[in-house]
This record gives C-alpha cells, sequence and structure tokens, in this order.
C-alpha cells in the first residue's frame, strides 16, 4: 500500500506542480495528498491544498467528505412478503384460521412442499429463502 500512496502522490505533482512545492515545504504529506489526488482539478487544487495544509489524515478525509459528499444509496431493502406476491404466508401454521394460498393446502407444517397454489403463489420461496438467510445471520 505505501508503494501505491508515493505513485499516486507523484502523479499528482506530475499533474500540479504546485502539488510538489507543499510536499517539499513540508505543508502536506505524502499520505494526504494521495488522498487528495483523484480530487484535485485545475480549478481547485490550490484551494484544496491550503485546506489540507498541516493537517492529519482523519482531518483530510473529514475534508474530503464534507466537501465531496457521496450520493445517498437507493433503498433497496423490500418486505419478503411482496417479492413472493402473497399475503401471509400460511396462516394457520401460525396458530390462524387458514392457508393465504388459493389451493387452500392440507399440509400445514410450516413447509407447503405439497401444495400446488402454495408453489404457485410463491409462499414456498419466500419461506426457504427466510430459512437460508436465518442460517446465515445466526453463524
Amino acid at each position: 500500500m505505501l508503494l501505491v500512496r508515493h505513485i499516486a502522490a507523484a502523479r499528482a505533482c506530475r499533474r500540479f506542480p504546485a502539488a510538489l512545492e507543499y510536499v517539499r515545504a513540508g505543508r502536506v504529506h505524502l499520505t494526504g495528498l494521495a488522498l487528495l489526488s483523484n480530487r484535485l482539478t485545475e480549478a481547485n487544487h490550490v484551494e484544496l491544498l491550503d485546506a489540507a495544509a498541516g493537517r492529519s489524515k482523519a482531518d483530510i478525509e473529514l475534508l474530503i467528505r464534507t466537501r465531496f459528499p457521496r450520493p445517498d444509496v437507493p433503498e433497496s431493502i423490500r418486505p419478503v412478503l411482496a417479492l413472493a406476491g402473497v399475503g401471509a404466508g400460511c396462516a394457520d401454521a401460525e396458530g390462524g384460521a387458514g392457508c393465504a394460498c388459493d389451493a387452500g393446502c392440507a399440509s400445514h407444517d410450516g413447509s407447503h412442499a405439497g401444495c400446488a397454489g402454495c408453489a404457485a403463489s410463491g409462499v414456498v420461496e419466500w419461506r426457504r429463502c427466510l430459512r437460508i438467510g436465518f442460517m446465515w445471520s445466526s453463524r
């Protein structure tokens, strides 16, 4: 990793000779310059180097985060029931009044393996996914 930082700093110095002067004077360290190297442009390099002068690595990371905020991640968590396209699964297995699939399966052990209506509506798939997810999260 040390070599990568030196290379990034050297490339920044080649693109912006003013950065080399900041490093020579000891105002910006190589790690800080490497962190800034992807953000430096012709328009902002002097301003960013002045802002980073005399700061620690953590301070420079904070400077980058405040000046160049990352976009919000789109929400990708969806309810499992919405993916399966069913209402509540088998209500009888949870102590309710009957099966939520249209076929009204007789196997209420929670598996719905023998029910064509549950297989068609996705009850079997989302229950299997929940079991796999639970196994992975409990490790």
